[in-house]
């Protein structure tokens, strides 16, 4: 399926929470929540030329006051999002940021 993106906003794939730690505890429904992670499929391309946010990039957005909107399609989640709302593009090799579901050993 394709998608084509209008001005000033994203479409994106929800990341969502493993269902299941490494210890293999297997959690309830009910506490797994949706993380403000995503990964991108559609954009705008003066958007994109704006911002740098491309397609398959994992992205962080704020979701609160409407920043995102979920809808179901052929049986998929997406999450729309305003171009306003993404806080930052997320590098696989940032050691800082930690992606869902994964722990932090401090020392």
């Amino acid at each position: 399926m394709k998608f084509r993106a209008i001005p000033n906003y994203v479409l994106a794939v929800p990341v969502d929470e493993e269902s299941q730690t490494e210890g293999g505890i297997i959690k309830p429904a009910q506490s797994i929540a949706r993380k403000p992670w995503a990964t991108v499929i559609s954009i705008h391309a003066t958007d994109s030329d704006r911002t740098g946010i491309r397609v398959g990039d994992n992205v962080m957005f704020h979701a609160a006051n409407g920043g995102a909107c979920d809808a179901e399609y052929n049986g998929k989640t997406y999450v729309m999002l305003h171009v306003d709302n993404l806080v930052t593009v997320v590098e696989e090799d940032d050691p800082v940021l930690v992606r869902p579901g994964q722990s932090v050993q401090l020392q």
